[in-house]
């Protein structure tokens, strides 16, 4: 089982041998893959549908406006922002990448394209599952619910990591649904945190916790994941 599977991806890029990189890499995984060289035309059909992520160029050579303005104008919409933006640039400097990550990009890839990062990036992002916090400190304190994106980066029989955003402390309970939690057969699954959090990249955190209530037909179904 595949997390590339049913996915669409916009690419945005001036460039037609990146697209057509991108768009082999993409559709040998199962990808629905849509390309543009105008940012123009790439920004009036991105507020028409609605990918599972965009990946944007910033630079453009004969156009009005560049990647930076299609990511302000993300930064303006109410659906937009809901979407990952992974952006592209030959400059990679500091100044660049900060920019970007103001305009609230969420991730950034400098060139020239490298094929296993692509994949390793997008990956990350399709493995992000919606984790619902359910109770912080049983008998301590009121239960608190709190819904956040996370990244599952590692599963077994047993446990599994979790990125999110969110400082965990050990005993912390959590019900966790997503696609991947999907693809190993149940719709919802309860976890309990193992270790308290520890610190990654400012704002995100760590956490590796054991799943409740295995039963043998999920332990198969995580065995055979394609993780």
């Amino acid at each position: 089982m595949s997390v590339f599977k049913d996915k669409e991806i916009y690419i945005i890029d001036d460039d037609e041998s990146i697209l057509l990189l991108l768009t082999k890499i993409l559709e040998n995984k199962g990808v629905t893959v849509k390309t543009f060289t105008d940012p123009q035309e790439g920004l009036a059909t991105l507020t028409l549908g609605a990918p599972s992520l965009v990946m944007l160029d910033l630079d453009f050579n004969e156009s009005e406006i560049s990647g930076y303005d299609i990511l302000k104008v993300r930064m303006g919409d109410a659906i937009l922002p809901k979407i990952p933006f992974i952006v592209f640039s030959g400059h990679s400097g500091k100044k660049h990448i900060k920019q970007a990550i103001e305009l609230k990009a969420d991730d950034f890839i400098p060139k020239p394209i490298n094929a296993a990062v692509i994949q390793a990036k997008l990956k990350k992002f399709f493995q992000s599952e919606e984790i619902k916090s359910v109770t912080f400190n049983e008998n301590e304190r009121p239960s608190v619910q709190a819904n956040l994106k996370g990244e599952i980066s590692h599963i077994s029989e047993n446990c599994l990591q979790i990125t999110s955003q969110m400082k965990f402390v050990q005993g912390t309970k959590l019900d966790i649904n997503g696609p991947l939690i999907k693809n190993i057969g149940a719709e919802i699954c309860q976890f309990e945190t193992i270790n308290d959090a520890q610190a990654l990249d400012v704002g995100y955190y760590k956490n590796k916790a054991k799943i409740l209530g295995v039963n043998n037909q999920i332990a198969t179904n995580i065995r055979r994941l394609d993780f």
